[in-house]
């Protein structure tokens, strides 16, 4: 079993579901497009796979996708991340494609879900720990090492030519006639092949470059039989085990549990600063929303505005906190020049909003009482009744003192007489 991760956004919801052999194990592919489209981070979500060469029953599936989310989600809610899975057969074996948006459905911020400088230790102690308990193919299987390597952008006739030499370096290594690359030398050369070197006679460390006599180009040899130090005696010591599978087990739980705990301190304390953040965040935001119609102590027309100054002073401290209106904004701490801003800014809040209060109020009893055909008439008599209301405002901050007058606007006539003779 292989544990993938897939850079980009190449593998999207579209890709995983318009697989023919797509089968949807867990989410809603709907819901995580959705999310993902509302998202405007530079990498919205996080893909990959889990890949089988083994068919694997139902149950299994169930339980490594399990692991694996525990894997991911540590320190973290189960409800947290969003997370939608597919199975793909198409390929000869059993892929679990995974996506998840990367983002905290709790509180709302970006979550990083895999790092590979950060995560890949603890996705190798998953994969380890499953393999070994499962029996399942591994990458990293000893017995498994290529002692050869074929280039992948190199023409047919060329692997093809590749594929032969390692097979007859093979067959005699098994037979004991070679168990070093003086001997590969001396073999390929009795074979009728001719082995590059350099101006002074020596070979290349890594590799060997050999060609028919036929041939004009020379085609690299790459791998262990190739190399200086190879050693048949050294190759069988490091393609055996060195110690049990059970101990190998062991050990890749052991390195699991302190990764998982190490992702999940690190995940639990950014998710408990997160939450945080946005209550806080919501707080603020309620304290700026507008008051409600029934918040809005609305004056009636027959009284004069309680909230207007009755006298044309410059207010000092002391009168300021005994006679303003708006005193209990700006409290009983801290001094009056320090916080001339805050409060001059808040009266005109309430002043706006008292008087939209107080419009609305006026507007709605006014077209009552005229009926639906003299709405227009019902405006009018809510526009002269507030310029008759407000007059003229006058407020002194310190040394600041604001004007406001209303007046209803005047329609522009347009002059079409002609110039004067």
């Amino acid at each position: 079993m292989v544990i993938s991760f897939f850079g980009g956004e190449r593998a999207n919801v579209a890709y995983l579901v318009r697989n023919p052999t797509a089968m949807v194990l867990r989410g809603d592919p709907v819901i995580t497009e959705e999310l993902i489209s509302t998202l405007d981070f530079s990498q919205r979500f996080c893909s990959g796979c889990l890949s089988f060469n083994e068919a694997i029953t139902p149950e299994k599936v169930t339980q490594h996708i399990e692991e694996f989310e525990e894997a991911i989600s540590s320190g973290l809610p189960s409800n947290a991340i969003n997370k939608l899975w597919v199975r793909h057969t198409d390929k000869g074996r059993t892929e679990l494609h995974f996506l998840m948006p990367q983002i905290n459905l709790l509180s709302g911020r970006q979550l990083t879900i895999y790092l590979d400088a950060r995560d890949r230790r603890l996705m190798n102690a998953l994969r380890d720990t499953i393999n070994l308990r499962e029996g399942y193919t591994r990458p990293d299987d000893p017995s498994r090492k290529k002692m050869t390597s074929i280039p992948l952008r190199i023409a047919k006739a060329s692997k093809d030519f590749i594929s032969e030499i390692d097979a007859l370096i093979q067959h005699e290594i098994a037979a004991g006639t070679i168990t070093k690359r003086d001997d590969v030398v001396l073999y390929l050369e009795a074979q009728g092949y001719e082995i590059k070197r350099s101006k002074k006679g020596k070979l290349p460390a890594e590799y060997l470059k050999i060609k028919k006599h036929s041939d004009e180009k020379f085609t690299g040899l790459r791998g262990a039989y190739y190399r200086a130090d190879f050693c048949t005696e050294i190759c069988n010591q490091n393609t055996q085990p060195s110690i049990t599978k059970r101990q190998e087990l062991e050990e890749a739980m052991e390195r699991l549990k302190v990764e998982k705990e190490r992702r999940a301190i690190r995940q639990s304390a950014r998710h408990e600063m997160a939450i945080r953040a946005e209550k806080k965040r919501q707080l603020r935001h309620q304290k700026d929303l507008p008051k409600t119609s029934a918040e809005i102590s609305i004056t009636p027309p027959q009284s004069p505005p309680t909230f207007l100054p009755t006298q044309q002073q410059k207010p000092t401290y002391e009168t300021e906190r005994n006679t303003n209106p708006f005193s209990t904004i700006l409290g009983e701490s801290g001094s009056f020049a320090s916080r001339t801003s805050n409060w001059f800014g808040r009266a005109v809040q309430t002043l706006v909003r008292s008087l939209a209060g107080l419009f609305r109020a006026q507007a709605v009893a006014a077209a009552g009482a005229s009926g639906l055909g003299g709405l227009s008439a019902a405006v009018d008599i809510c526009c002269e009744h507030l310029v008759r209301k407000i007059g003229r405002f006058e407020l002194a901050v310190g040394e600041l003192t604001l004007d406001i007058t209303v007046k209803r606007p005047v329609a522009k006539t347009r002059d079409i007489s002609g110039p004067s003779l």
